[in-house]
Protein backbone atom coordinates (compact mmCIF):
# COMPACT_ATOMS: atom_id res chain seq x y z
CA UNK A 1 0.00 0.00 0.00
CA UNK A 2 1.40 3.23 -0.61
CA UNK A 3 0.03 6.93 0.18
CA UNK A 4 -0.07 9.71 -2.23
CA UNK A 5 -0.75 12.99 -1.96
CA UNK A 6 -2.43 15.53 -4.40
CA UNK A 7 -2.32 19.03 -4.27
CA UNK A 8 -5.95 20.44 -4.64
CA UNK A 9 -7.70 23.53 -3.71
CA UNK A 10 -11.42 22.85 -3.51
CA UNK A 11 -10.70 19.14 -2.84
CA UNK A 12 -11.71 17.54 -6.42
CA UNK A 13 -9.19 19.51 -8.79
CA UNK A 14 -5.69 19.38 -8.90
CA UNK A 15 -4.08 22.56 -7.36
CA UNK A 16 -1.94 24.67 -9.74
CA UNK A 17 0.91 25.09 -7.72
CA UNK A 18 1.59 22.87 -4.88
CA UNK A 19 2.72 25.67 -1.96
CA UNK A 20 -0.10 27.48 -2.73
CA UNK A 21 -2.37 24.92 -2.59
CA UNK A 22 -5.20 24.90 0.14
CA UNK A 23 -5.07 21.29 1.07
CA UNK A 24 -4.08 17.62 0.05
CA UNK A 25 -5.87 14.85 -0.67
CA UNK A 26 -4.13 11.93 0.64
CA UNK A 27 -5.25 8.69 -0.80
CA UNK A 28 -4.17 5.20 -0.16
CA UNK A 29 -3.52 2.83 -3.17
CA UNK A 30 -2.08 -0.02 -4.43
CA UNK A 31 -0.74 -1.46 -6.79
CA UNK A 32 -4.82 -1.75 -9.35
CA UNK A 33 -6.75 0.74 -7.29
CA UNK A 34 -7.24 3.14 -4.50
CA UNK A 35 -8.06 2.54 -1.12
CA UNK A 36 -9.70 5.44 0.60
CA UNK A 37 -8.87 9.51 0.27
CA UNK A 38 -8.89 11.66 3.04
CA UNK A 39 -8.18 15.60 2.93
CA UNK A 40 -5.27 17.42 4.62
CA UNK A 41 -5.33 21.65 5.36
CA UNK A 42 -2.62 22.74 3.80
CA UNK A 43 -1.39 24.35 7.13
CA UNK A 44 2.18 23.92 6.32
CA UNK A 45 3.18 26.35 3.73
CA UNK A 46 4.60 30.28 3.66
CA UNK A 47 1.80 30.35 0.69
CA UNK A 48 -0.62 29.13 2.83
CA UNK A 49 -0.06 31.02 5.69
CA UNK A 50 0.04 34.78 3.77
CA UNK A 51 3.74 34.84 4.56
CA UNK A 52 4.97 34.93 1.16
CA UNK A 53 5.19 37.92 -1.67
CA UNK A 54 6.84 41.29 -1.62
CA UNK A 55 4.91 42.78 0.99
CA UNK A 56 6.43 40.07 3.54
CA UNK A 57 9.66 41.35 5.25
CA UNK A 58 12.20 38.66 5.17
CA UNK A 59 10.73 36.30 2.80
CA UNK A 60 12.30 32.77 2.99
CA UNK A 61 11.47 29.78 1.96
CA UNK A 62 11.72 26.59 4.45
CA UNK A 63 9.94 23.34 3.32
CA UNK A 64 10.57 21.55 6.63
CA UNK A 65 7.06 21.68 7.62
CA UNK A 66 5.42 20.71 4.49
CA UNK A 67 7.87 17.61 4.29
CA UNK A 68 7.35 17.13 8.11
CA UNK A 69 3.44 16.86 7.18
CA UNK A 70 3.43 14.43 3.99
CA UNK A 71 6.40 12.44 5.51
CA UNK A 72 3.73 9.35 5.57
CA UNK A 73 3.05 9.79 2.06
CA UNK A 74 5.44 7.86 -1.00
CA UNK A 75 4.93 10.77 -3.43
CA UNK A 76 3.06 14.27 -4.06
CA UNK A 77 1.20 15.11 -7.06
CA UNK A 78 0.72 18.63 -8.47
CA UNK A 79 0.67 20.84 -11.67
CA UNK A 80 4.09 22.34 -10.58
CA UNK A 81 6.06 23.47 -8.10
CA UNK A 82 9.40 25.38 -7.32
CA UNK A 83 12.82 24.10 -7.40
CA UNK A 84 14.16 23.90 -4.05
CA UNK A 85 10.85 22.24 -2.45
CA UNK A 86 10.98 19.69 -5.06
CA UNK A 87 14.55 18.85 -3.93
CA UNK A 88 13.68 18.97 -0.38
CA UNK A 89 10.83 16.52 -0.86
CA UNK A 90 13.28 14.18 -2.72
CA UNK A 91 15.71 14.52 -0.02
CA UNK A 92 12.61 13.77 2.07
CA UNK A 93 12.39 10.67 0.31
CA UNK A 94 8.48 11.57 -1.12
CA UNK A 95 8.70 11.42 -5.42
CA UNK A 96 7.53 14.59 -6.67
CA UNK A 97 5.05 13.97 -9.36
CA UNK A 98 3.75 16.09 -12.37
CA UNK A 99 0.53 15.97 -14.01
CA UNK A 100 -0.26 17.94 -17.46
CA UNK A 101 -3.30 16.28 -19.08
CA UNK A 102 -5.76 15.54 -16.36
CA UNK A 103 -7.31 18.04 -14.10
CA UNK A 104 -9.76 15.70 -11.24
CA UNK A 105 -7.83 14.58 -8.35
CA UNK A 106 -8.81 10.98 -8.99
CA UNK A 107 -8.47 11.15 -12.45
CA UNK A 108 -4.66 11.62 -11.09
CA UNK A 109 -5.08 9.03 -9.14
CA UNK A 110 -5.63 6.49 -11.68
CA UNK A 111 -2.30 8.06 -13.86
CA UNK A 112 -0.22 7.75 -10.36
CA UNK A 113 -1.60 4.03 -10.50
CA UNK A 114 -1.28 3.15 -14.54
CA UNK A 115 1.98 4.57 -14.49
CA UNK A 116 1.88 8.03 -16.55
CA UNK A 117 3.02 10.63 -14.22
CA UNK A 118 6.70 12.15 -14.76
CA UNK A 119 9.12 12.81 -11.90
CA UNK A 120 10.92 16.42 -11.64
CA UNK A 121 9.84 17.70 -14.87
CA UNK A 122 6.71 20.23 -13.56
CA UNK A 123 9.50 22.68 -11.13
CA UNK A 124 8.43 25.72 -12.10
CA UNK A 125 11.36 27.86 -14.32
CA UNK A 126 11.85 31.36 -12.61
CA UNK A 127 10.50 29.21 -9.58
CA UNK A 128 13.62 28.67 -7.17
CA UNK A 129 11.81 28.54 -3.95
Amino acid sequence: MKRIAIASDDGENIAQHFGRCRMFVICEVDESVYRRCAVRANQFTGHSKGECGDSAPNHHHYHTAITEALKDCDAVISRGMGYRAMMDLQQAGIKPLFITRETNVLGAVEDYIAGRLSEGAGACSGHRD
